[in-house]
């Protein structure tokens, strides 16, 4: 599941990791020199856990989306796919696209099947 998580979520939520438990680790240690309790430390678990959360979550529902994607693609449908710069193309058997690994590929044209939808008709 951790290959499909989007790298700039991923550094973020590393980024943000660190961040709060340096500032928990250092509301721990004043707490103790100054022999009193600190809610910091709590607060600050609590926003590391929901950032894992978050991070899992993200790269589980992209992992579904590719799955459900590929399988839509097996099944002949024609999907609706979103290039980066290039527009929205059609993305079907028919058409000649073939499947590699999670990408939809045609001529030189790769498109990533986490991109796409299933075209309404």
């Amino acid at each position: 599941m951790l290959e499909h998580i989007n790298l700039a979520i991923l550094l973020m939520g590393i980024l943000a990791f660190f961040a709060v438990g340096l500032s928990t680790l250092l509301a721990i240690g004043k707490a103790q020199t100054q022999n009193r309790s600190s809610k910091s430390p709590y607060i600050g678990f609590t926003i590391m856990t929901l950032i894992v959360i978050g991070v899992l979550l993200d790269g589980y529902t992209t992992k579904t989306t590719i799955e459900e994607n590929i399988t839509l693609f097996q099944e002949d449908k024609e999907l609706r796919c979103a290039a980066t710069f290039e527009g929205v193309y059609l993305v079907s058997k028919q058409e000649g696209w073939r499947l590699s690994q999670e990408a939809f590929v045609k001529d030189s044209m790769l498109i990533d099947a986490q991109f796409c939808k299933e075209r309404k008709k």
